[in-house]
C-alpha cells in the first residue's frame, strides 16, 4: 500500500497537503482494474480510477471543493476558495494518482509519462499523459475541465496537443 503522497491546490501548487489512503480505499481503486484484459478497457478504468482518487483524496483535503475550469475565466459557481485548482494542480495530482496506480501494479498496458503541455495563442495548458505500451500511442488524461470526482477527459495525444 502506498505511503503518503502530496496533493496540490491553490493555483500553481501554491498550497499542498499530504494524504494517505487506507487499505479499504486502495482496495476500491484496485478493484476497478479487475478483469482488465486490454489497453482500451484499461483506459476506461483509468478515467474511473482518477475520478475515484479525486473523491477519496477530497475526504482528506480541501480539493473536494474544486469546480471544473478556472473560476476566474469561466465558472461563476467557484468563488476563490481553498481547494480550487488550475490545470497545473490538476496535472500534478492526476500524474501522482497515475504513478501510484503504476506502482501498485494495476496498470499493465500503459506507462505514466511526463506531464503534457500545450501553448497556443489563447492559453497554456497542462495535463497528465500515459503511453499505450503495445502501440506507442500517447493519451492525455485531463481532469481540469471537470468538477472534483467527475470522469476526466482521456484523448489521443495528437487531438489534445492540436486543440
Amino acid at each position: 500500500m502506498p505511503e503518503e503522497f502530496k496533493v496540490c491546490f491553490g493555483f500553481g501548487c501554491k498550497s499542498s497537503q499530504w494524504v494517505r489512503l487506507n487499505e479499504v480505499e486502495w482496495g476500491q481503486v484496485k478493484s476497478l482494474f479487475n478483469q482488465v484484459t486490454d489497453a482500451r478497457t484499461e483506459r476506461r478504468r483509468i478515467k474511473e480510477a482518477v475520478a475515484m482518487m479525486e473523491t477519496l483524496v477530497g475526504q482528506y483535503s480541501p480539493t473536494h471543493r474544486d469546480i471544473g475550469r478556472n473560476w476566474l475565466f469561466s465558472n461563476y459557481k467557484a468563488a476563490p476558495r481553498t481547494g480550487q485548482m488550475d490545470c497545473i494542480d490538476e496535472s500534478l495530482n492526476t500524474t501522482t494518482y497515475l504513478k501510484l496506480m503504476e506502482n501498485i501494479g494495476v496498470l499493465r498496458y500503459h506507462l505514466v509519462q511526463r506531464r503534457a503541455y500545450r501553448n497556443n495563442f489563447f492559453a497554456q495548458h497542462w495535463a497528465a499523459e500515459i503511453l499505450d505500451i503495445a502501440t506507442g500511442q500517447n493519451y492525455v488524461v485531463d481532469s481540469w475541465f471537470r468538477d472534483n470526482g467527475e470522469l476526466p477527459y482521456l484523448v489521443k495525444g495528437e487531438s489534445w496537443y492540436n486543440f
